[in-house]
């Protein structure tokens, strides 16, 4: 889950690093959120099938961002990613090995609560 509001100068090596380091049958969920600054059309030269943007004029900010797209998703896990951050190629593979590992009921911020 990514929000994203004027991220021209990262995003695209944001979502390419989270695409690369997905596992099989994930997606990555953008909330464009009232862009101005070309991050938009950076998006849209993204053609990978598991990218899936969101889009609504009455949500502002990335928490009402990841909120909207939270409560459309239905999954077992969730990573929040912003649209300045770049993600390690085995990152997202590696904490499932320790929620899995250590049958961890939440994870965060590379962060284990059991």
């Amino acid at each position: 889950v990514m929000a994203a509001h004027n991220s021209s100068a990262t995003i695209e090596k944001s979502v390419r690093s989270c695409l690369r380091a997905l596992p099989e049958k994930s997606y990555l969920h953008i909330f464009l959120d009232r862009c101005t600054d070309g991050t938009e059309d950076i998006i849209a030269r993204i053609n990978d099938s598991r990218l899936v943007i969101h889009k609504n004029p009455n949500v502002h900010g990335a928490a009402q961002a990841r909120n909207y797209i939270l409560k459309r998703i239905s999954t077992h896990f969730v990573a929040v990613v912003d649209s300045d951050d770049f993600v390690g190629k085995h990152h997202f593979r590696k904490s499932l090995e320790e929620i899995t590992k250590f049958q961890l009921t939440k994870f965060a911020f590379g962060v284990s609560i059991k």
